[in-house]
């Protein structure tokens, strides 16, 4: 695993050509994960793709661990807010519907771009689980935040301890299917176990 201080960016880019550098930088990262794996990323690769110097990248980036993070971490902020908006849709709905309309949304977010989902899953094995804490715990907090305002029609009590499950275990199955552990479960059928499994979680046997 490598060590959390040689992943953080070296500074965070506040003018327009830098941000565009940077940005330069963390999409010539992605596509190189996509092509050719992390065996194919180096800093000189990054730069050439990026169209930008070795010496620019370094003002920003430590190493191209660091900038294969800086891909994970803006994946994971992609994803949280695009299900930030599922979820504000999904409130003024039946819970029953919510959690179906919930699932979909995750589901198909995790369907986008499957090669790099698959390359962010295998270098967050490789890198160490612990630098996507801070992303998991944001995706939690959208959860729970769910939870309470649903809490009076919820079968379980602790809505923080249940979001953190809930987090964890639709992730964790995610990410294995990207992984090839389930090659065979198809998008539908993934859609129903998962619904199944949070409604008998949540609600009581009278409204799943």
């Amino acid at each position: 695993m490598v060590p959390k201080n040689d992943l953080r960016p070296r500074k965070v880019p506040t003018q327009p050509r830098a941000i565009a550098t940077v940005d330069a930088l963390v999409e010539a990262t992605a596509r190189i994960l996509v092509d050719d794996g992390l065996h194919g990323v180096s800093t000189n690769r990054i730069a050439e793709v990026a169209g930008v110097s070795v010496g620019s990248l370094y003002q920003y980036f430590p190493s191209k661990e660091a900038l294969v993070m800086a891909v994970v971490e803006r994946h994971a902020n992609n994803v949280v807010t695009l299900l930030s908006d599922a979820f504000a849709q999904a409130l003024q709905e039946p819970l029953p519907v919510a959690i179906d309309q919930l699932v979909s949304a995750i589901v198909d977010v995790h369907d986008q771009q499957p090669e790099l989902q698959h390359a962010i899953v295998s270098q967050v094995m490789t890198l160490g689980v612990h630098h996507t804490a801070p992303m998991h715990a944001r995706a939690v907090d959208v959860v729970h935040a769910f939870l309470i305002t649903r809490q009076e029609d919820l079968l379980v009590d602790d809505c923080r301890s249940a979001a953190w499950m809930l987090v964890t275990t639709v992730m964790a199955t995610l990410h294995g299917r990207h992984m090839g552990v389930a090659p065979d479960l198809g998008t539908t059928s993934l859609k129903v176990q998962l619904t199944a499994m949070i409604q008998r979680y949540l609600l009581p046997p009278s409204s799943a």
